[in-house]
């Protein structure tokens, strides 16, 4: 855990603001990394906010988490989160959820905004049931990845190229609630 804390994931610009203004909108993060270290980052990430991650209402992680023996890890719990496979985990959370929490359903609300940086992150949510979505995909090396623009242009409500930052979401959540821009 301690190399985990000493790992430095770099969220996009915007994070912090999409954290703080989400007020308890639950937010599934859903990685093929592993969980430690995206865990500490969210951590010393809410740290620099003036809150801590376990006070955020409604955020989960469903990733690779290590299993250790004598403080190191050995091995991951089985089966690995991947991009092909990660519909299967959200449903399996969200199955959990349900049974923890039976009258709230917290995880369960019927709009959706989905973001991700490979066209299969898309079948993440293959397996719930939902109202409305938004897609939002990250092309972000477009000198390398040209031919994958007009793919994503179909498959993508909104693309953010580049490093771009998480603004026009930050936008839309709060034309969602209802604040001023």
């Amino acid at each position: 855990m301690k190399m985990a804390s000493s790992c430095k994931i770099y969220f996009r610009n915007g994070i912090s603001e999409l954290l703080e203004i989400r007020k308890d909108v639950p937010m599934l993060v859903v990685s093929a990394g592993i969980g430690e270290i995206i865990k500490a980052s969210f951590e010393v990430l809410t740290n620099d906010i003036d809150t801590n991650l376990s006070s955020l209402k409604n955020f989960s992680i469903v990733s690779n988490l290590g299993v250790y023996e004598d403080s190191k890890i050995v091995a991951f719990n089985q089966p690995l989160v991947n991009v092909m496979n990660k519909s299967s985990h959200v449903k399996k959370f969200i199955d959990a959820q349900k049974e923890l929490d039976e009258e709230n359903h917290h995880h369960l609300r019927g709009n959706i905004i989905v973001m991700g940086d490979v066209i299969e992150d898309l079948r993440m949510i293959d397996e719930i049931s939902y109202d409305n979505i938004i897609k939002v995909g990250f092309l972000n090396n477009l000198e390398v990845d040209s031919h994958l623009e007009e793919v994503y242009e179909k498959h993508f409500d909104i693309i953010i190229q580049h490093d771009g930052n998480l603004y026009p979401i930050i936008s839309l959540l709060q034309l969602f609630a209802g604040e001023k821009m």
